[in-house]
């Protein structure tokens, strides 16, 4: 802009010193300062596209530079220089004028053809598209968006949806507008499993089907019944039940997580032996947790594991005794009878 400047001036400077220095004087009238003047300008109709420039230059009989008007400021502006700049779609009259001269030229601005890549598009939270503006003159397109809580976007037109609901994307080029609808909806969400029972110290993976792909958020409601990592890997720590959440983009489900004491069966109630004798005993926990065997008289009844499940019972004296097996506070006895030989 400064170098158009620069040079609309040099060029009337160099007019003037010719029509002062170069004319000879019998072309010059007695009374030439009764005479009208003259403009030349260098265009008298232009067409141009919004915020486009030109260097309308001008040169007056007179060696005066002359001063610039636009009839129509907010189609065409013009400043001092002689640098037109088009603001919108429509047509101006720039006047050129001297004492006693003017000259005029015609500017027409042309409307901006906008067009975007989608007209309308559904997405769910959390998702993006890029929204493509494509102008006739090659005017960049600004954006934006009538719900931004709802769609955001940036001046590339990267639409981000948000939360569900309606926005309207309106790009803007030249005082022309196209526009986006935009509707956001939740994600679908499944969960493997609603419901489970656990015994303690157990676990269960659940898993989570989301329709955008996004990694779920999971939630004990009481961690001292059960616990989850954020694999969705539960834990059960305590009786009781709790409420596992998985979340995804403002959307919940549920399992619902029952943590129960196990059932202990011996295979014998009473066990009658002579001293010296062995026998077995066998138990089935429920949970298929190693229990904990006992006897509350060694001495009498003398108990050697034979596996997680079942033990071996030897008779050492005469006398009563119990075997005693346990697994998370559930317990079940066998009496155990021993007599002389």
């Amino acid at each position: 802009m400064y170098h158009i400047k620069r040079f609309s001036l040099l060029l009337c400077v160099v007019w003037a010193l010719y029509l002062s220095v170069f004319l000879p004087a019998q072309f010059v009238p007695a009374r030439a300062s009764s005479l009208p003047n003259f403009i030349i300008l260098s265009r008298y109709r232009v067409t141009m596209d919004v915020g486009d420039s030109f260097p309308l230059l001008a040169i007056s009989s007179n060696g005066q530079w002359p001063t610039f008007k636009s009839s129509k400021p907010s189609v065409a502006y013009i400043d001092a220089y002689g640098i037109i700049t088009a603001k919108k779609a429509g047509t101006a009259t720039i006047t050129a004028k001297v004492r006693r001269g003017e000259a005029h030229c015609k500017i027409t601005v042309r409307k901006t053809n906008l067009t975007l890549s989608k007209t309308s598009v559904s997405l769910v939270c959390g998702d993006y598209i890029r929204l493509k503006a494509k102008t006739s003159n090659g005017s960049k397109a600004t954006f934006k968006s009538s719900k931004s809580s709802v769609a955001s976007v940036d001046q590339r037109g990267v639409v981000t949806a948000l939360k569900p609901g309606s926005a309207k994307i309106t790009a803007t080029a030249g005082g022309t507008k196209a526009v986006c609808t935009v509707q956001v909806t939740h994600p679908s969400l499944k969960i493997s499993k609603n419901k489970a029972t656990l015994y303690r110290t157990r676990t269960l993976q659940l898993t989570a089907d989301v329709s955008n792909g996004h990694t779920p958020v999971w939630k004990s409601s009481k961690t001292s019944v059960a616990v989850v990592d954020e694999d969705g890997l539960v834990t059960a720590v305590g009786h009781g039940t709790a409420r596992i959440t998985a979340t995804v983009d403002g959307v919940k489900r549920y399992c619902k997580i029952t943590v129960k004491q196990p059932t202990i069966t011996l295979s014998k109630s009473t066990l009658k032996l002579t001293v010296g004798e062995k026998k077995t005993l066998t138990c089935r926990v429920s949970s298929g947790i190693k229990p904990l065997w006992a006897s509350t008289n060694a001495a009498v009844a003398f108990i050697s594991s034979d596996g997680n499940f079942k033990v071996t019972v030897t008779a050492r004296k005469a006398g009563n005794g119990t075997i005693v097996v346990s697994e998370d506070g559930v317990k079940a006895q066998c009496k155990v009878i021993v007599r002389k030989k």
